[in-house]
């Protein structure tokens, strides 16, 4: 295996921990609102006229605010509390990225051929590549999206359970629906977020560590 390929398979190893932490951290959020989202279904809900008024009731309900909640914090687990924070898993990965591609380039790129002799990571690089936007798109764009469709789909699924003529067998297919689809959706946000996270980055970090009059001309800015 020659060096580029032992790269390219570092790569792959590295990321498959943090795409685990990612899928457990989102399994166990995703089923703690859906067990959130169960206790919403409460007689008085199926009791409600349908249309305007359960769907205020819903609205109302502490069960569906607490279900909102976990997904709010799994967001901010994995991409941080708002667009302007460094912290969350995925940035976290990131970070561990940059330090590991710091040291697979140093295994190829020749001493002669560096920017800096001897290149360590630095503080001041890991808050870039914290905050990079890849594909000039920030995470909170590129993830935000997927919950908020999660968090309508729940409104829809709860609505829909407690409806007046709404068996409990329907009300739990709803329900499971929303759980299976919004596990697999933000389980995928997450993994794209994360791949492209560890190619982008290894790829910038090594041209950071070239000397410029080897870049192509465009990237010698």
């Amino acid at each position: 295996m020659d060096p580029y390929e032992r790269m390219n398979d570092a790569l792959d190893r590295r990321l498959r921990p943090w795409i685990g932490m990612a899928v457990a951290l989102i399994n166990g959020r995703v089923a703690d609102a859906r067990a959130h989202a169960d206790k919403a279904i409460t007689d008085t809900l199926k009791a409600t006229p349908d249309g305007r008024p359960s769907a205020l009731r819903v609205q109302r309900s502490p069960s569906y605010q607490a279900a909102l909640n976990r997904l709010d914090e799994l967001q901010a687990a994995l991409i941080g509390p708002n667009a302007n924070s460094l912290s969350g898993l995925v940035r976290d990965a990131r970070a561990s990225f940059y330090v590991g591609s710091v040291e697979l380039w140093k295994g190829v790129i020749p001493p002669e051929h560096r920017s800096v002799k001897d290149p360590v990571p630095t503080a001041k690089g890991e808050a870039i590549v914290r905050g990079a936007l890849i594909h000039d798109t920030d995470l909170s764009r590129e993830v935000g999206p997927s919950f908020q469709r999660s968090k309508d789909r729940l409104f829809a699924a709860i609505n829909g359970a407690g409806r007046i003529r709404a068996s409990e067998r329907i009300g739990v297919a709803l329900l499971d629906r929303w759980e299976r689809e919004t596990r697999d959706r933000l389980i995928g946000v997450a993994m794209t977020a994360l791949s492209d996270g560890d190619k982008a980055i290894h790829e910038t970090t090594g041209r950071a560590m070239l000397r410029k009059e080897l870049l192509p001309k465009e990237l010698r800015a």
